[in-house]
Protein backbone atom coordinates (compact mmCIF):
# COMPACT_ATOMS: atom_id res chain seq x y z
CA UNK A 1 0.00 0.00 0.00
CA UNK A 2 1.16 3.33 -0.83
CA UNK A 3 1.92 5.58 2.64
CA UNK A 4 -0.30 8.77 0.72
CA UNK A 5 -2.82 6.65 0.21
CA UNK A 6 -5.02 5.68 3.06
CA UNK A 7 -6.72 2.15 1.49
CA UNK A 8 -5.68 -0.40 -0.21
CA UNK A 9 -7.60 -0.39 -3.70
CA UNK A 10 -7.08 -4.04 -3.89
CA UNK A 11 -9.18 -4.65 -0.71
CA UNK A 12 -12.73 -3.38 -2.21
CA UNK A 13 -15.35 -4.24 -3.95
CA UNK A 14 -17.06 -1.59 -6.42
CA UNK A 15 -19.97 -2.55 -8.17
CA UNK A 16 -20.46 0.42 -11.29
CA UNK A 17 -24.40 1.66 -11.58
CA UNK A 18 -22.55 5.02 -13.52
CA UNK A 19 -24.43 5.95 -16.60
CA UNK A 20 -24.49 4.31 -20.00
CA UNK A 21 -23.42 1.24 -17.62
CA UNK A 22 -25.75 -1.74 -17.36
CA UNK A 23 -26.77 -1.11 -13.99
CA UNK A 24 -27.72 2.75 -14.68
CA UNK A 25 -29.50 1.31 -17.93
CA UNK A 26 -31.60 -0.90 -15.16
CA UNK A 27 -32.30 1.73 -13.04
CA UNK A 28 -32.94 5.06 -15.18
CA UNK A 29 -36.65 5.09 -16.71
CA UNK A 30 -34.73 7.19 -19.42
CA UNK A 31 -33.47 3.68 -20.63
CA UNK A 32 -35.22 1.31 -18.93
CA UNK A 33 -38.54 0.20 -20.77
CA UNK A 34 -39.09 -2.87 -19.52
CA UNK A 35 -42.55 -4.49 -19.04
CA UNK A 36 -41.36 -7.20 -16.61
CA UNK A 37 -39.77 -7.50 -12.97
CA UNK A 38 -37.13 -5.38 -13.90
CA UNK A 39 -38.81 -2.33 -15.53
CA UNK A 40 -41.55 0.04 -14.69
CA UNK A 41 -41.50 1.12 -10.91
CA UNK A 42 -39.17 2.50 -9.13
CA UNK A 43 -38.65 -0.94 -7.01
CA UNK A 44 -38.66 -3.13 -10.03
CA UNK A 45 -35.95 -0.86 -11.97
CA UNK A 46 -33.45 -0.99 -8.53
CA UNK A 47 -34.35 -4.94 -8.18
CA UNK A 48 -31.01 -5.72 -10.05
CA UNK A 49 -28.86 -3.20 -8.44
CA UNK A 50 -30.15 -4.92 -5.32
CA UNK A 51 -29.32 -8.50 -6.39
CA UNK A 52 -25.44 -8.19 -7.47
CA UNK A 53 -25.12 -5.63 -4.24
CA UNK A 54 -26.95 -9.01 -2.03
CA UNK A 55 -24.47 -11.35 -4.57
CA UNK A 56 -21.24 -9.25 -3.61
CA UNK A 57 -21.77 -8.55 -0.04
CA UNK A 58 -22.26 -12.35 0.16
CA UNK A 59 -19.20 -13.10 -1.93
CA UNK A 60 -16.76 -10.64 -0.79
CA UNK A 61 -14.97 -10.98 3.00
CA UNK A 62 -16.94 -8.93 5.85
CA UNK A 63 -14.19 -6.69 6.67
CA UNK A 64 -14.17 -6.10 2.44
CA UNK A 65 -15.56 -2.20 2.27
CA UNK A 66 -18.35 -1.99 -1.10
CA UNK A 67 -18.19 0.83 -2.64
CA UNK A 68 -20.94 1.76 -4.99
CA UNK A 69 -20.55 3.58 -8.20
CA UNK A 70 -23.72 5.40 -9.42
CA UNK A 71 -24.94 7.93 -11.64
CA UNK A 72 -26.67 10.60 -9.21
CA UNK A 73 -28.70 12.19 -12.17
CA UNK A 74 -29.88 11.81 -15.71
CA UNK A 75 -29.95 15.58 -16.69
CA UNK A 76 -33.07 15.20 -18.12
CA UNK A 77 -35.31 16.82 -15.33
CA UNK A 78 -36.35 19.72 -17.37
CA UNK A 79 -37.17 18.04 -20.66
CA UNK A 80 -40.81 17.89 -21.21
CA UNK A 81 -42.30 14.69 -21.04
CA UNK A 82 -39.02 12.63 -20.42
CA UNK A 83 -38.81 10.55 -17.13
CA UNK A 84 -35.59 10.32 -15.60
CA UNK A 85 -33.33 9.76 -12.86
CA UNK A 86 -33.39 12.53 -10.41
CA UNK A 87 -30.84 13.22 -7.41
CA UNK A 88 -33.70 12.29 -5.23
CA UNK A 89 -34.00 8.67 -6.77
CA UNK A 90 -30.07 8.11 -5.91
CA UNK A 91 -31.20 9.05 -2.19
CA UNK A 92 -33.64 6.92 -2.16
CA UNK A 93 -31.13 4.24 -3.55
CA UNK A 94 -28.59 4.99 -1.42
CA UNK A 95 -30.63 4.42 2.19
CA UNK A 96 -31.61 0.94 0.49
CA UNK A 97 -28.02 0.45 -0.77
CA UNK A 98 -26.74 1.40 3.11
CA UNK A 99 -28.67 -1.49 4.67
CA UNK A 100 -27.61 -4.20 1.87
CA UNK A 101 -23.85 -3.18 3.07
CA UNK A 102 -22.71 -1.23 0.89
CA UNK A 103 -20.05 1.41 2.54
CA UNK A 104 -19.85 4.02 0.06
CA UNK A 105 -21.27 5.94 -2.78
CA UNK A 106 -19.29 7.38 -5.74
CA UNK A 107 -21.08 9.39 -7.40
CA UNK A 108 -21.34 10.82 -10.74
CA UNK A 109 -23.62 11.81 -13.47
CA UNK A 110 -24.77 11.96 -16.47
CA UNK A 111 -24.12 10.13 -20.00
CA UNK A 112 -27.35 8.22 -20.52
CA UNK A 113 -29.17 10.05 -23.54
CA UNK A 114 -28.36 12.33 -25.97
CA UNK A 115 -31.01 15.07 -24.54
CA UNK A 116 -29.53 15.60 -21.57
CA UNK A 117 -28.61 19.19 -20.70
CA UNK A 118 -25.44 19.12 -18.19
CA UNK A 119 -24.70 22.31 -16.36
CA UNK A 120 -21.13 22.05 -15.95
CA UNK A 121 -18.52 23.65 -14.21
CA UNK A 122 -16.64 23.98 -10.96
CA UNK A 123 -17.78 21.24 -8.60
CA UNK A 124 -21.05 20.79 -10.41
CA UNK A 125 -20.90 16.83 -9.26
CA UNK A 126 -20.16 17.99 -5.81
CA UNK A 127 -23.79 19.24 -5.59
CA UNK A 128 -25.24 16.12 -6.10
CA UNK A 129 -23.22 14.71 -3.60
CA UNK A 130 -23.95 16.98 -1.03
CA UNK A 131 -27.88 16.40 -1.58
CA UNK A 132 -26.78 12.52 -1.33
CA UNK A 133 -25.06 12.95 2.08
CA UNK A 134 -27.75 15.01 3.24
CA UNK A 135 -30.62 13.21 2.80
CA UNK A 136 -29.20 9.52 3.25
CA UNK A 137 -27.09 7.86 5.94
CA UNK A 138 -24.95 6.13 4.04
Amino acid sequence: MHSNFPLDITTLCVPDSLSGYLLHEFISPASNKRTDEYGGSFENRIRLTLEIVELTRQTVPKDMPVFFRISATDWLENEPGMESWKVEDTVKLAEILTTKGVDLLDVSSGGNHPKQKIETGPGYQAVSSLLIERGSTI
